[in-house]
């Protein structure tokens, strides 16, 4: 059974109680990274790059000063992981931000930044499936319907992983779609968003199919 995703509220799941150092520089690294090459989507980050940058800079000098026993260094060296752990909650906050600003793309906001999303799920009605069709450049997707004023927003894209490649190919109370005029070949992803009083969900996760 596939689940919705609310897609409202998204948190990044950063774990960081139970990473190494050398994890934790990892991941601020590519945090920093993801960040810096989206800059169009993260205009302004909180703390600015070179803020991150320091704290791992320094964190990575505490450390090998640790490694090396010096006297007084692991003092140091866990003030400056607890600095850098609070930086990278701090950037986590601001890619959230970012992401809720935007709930049809909050996921593929969060993976920008090279960060994991924490997913709450419930258990749904409903289904959603991505196959061929029967005609040559057509894929057909479908959601289980629903009585009420539903509505069911089906999105496809050419790469799952840019939110601005992603488009809307109908939006109404009907739970199916045929999709046509695709190219033969491309894999091309799908998702559904289910609208009701309550707001906006999105139904299963992302699919994939290949247009035939």
């Amino acid at each position: 059974m596939l689940t919705i995703i609310v897609a409202k509220r998204v948190k990044v799941a950063l774990l960081l109680s139970k990473k190494t150092v050398a994890q934790l520089i990892a991941d601020a690294k590519s945090y920093v990274d993801g960040i810096s090459k989206n800059a169009a989507t993260f205009p302004a980050p909180s703390p600015a790059s070179a803020t991150m940058n320091a704290l791992i800079t320094k964190l990575q000098i505490d450390e090998t000063a640790a490694m090396a026993r010096t006297k007084g260094a692991v003092a140091v060296r866990n003030a400056s992981k607890k600095a850098l752990e609070l930086g990278m909650t701090d950037l986590a906050s601001y890619v959230e931000s970012i992401a809720n600003a935007d709930p049809a793309n909050a996921e593929a906001i969060v993976k920008l930044a090279n960060m994991v999303l924490r997913k709450h799920t419930v258990a749904v009605k409903n289904n959603f499936t991505m196959v061929q069709g029967k005609n040559a450049g057509e894929l057909v997707m479908t959601c289980k319907s629903e009585k009420g004023r539903v509505t069911f927003n089906f999105e496809i894209s050419t790469d799952n992983t840019n939110p601005a490649l992603w488009k809307s190919v109908q939006n109404k109370s009907i739970a199916k779609v045929t999709v046509t005029g695709l190219t033969s070949g491309t894999r091309y992803y799908g998702r559904v968003l289910r609208t009701d009083k309550t707001g906006t969900f999105q139904v299963g996760s992302d699919l994939n199919a290949i247009a035939h």
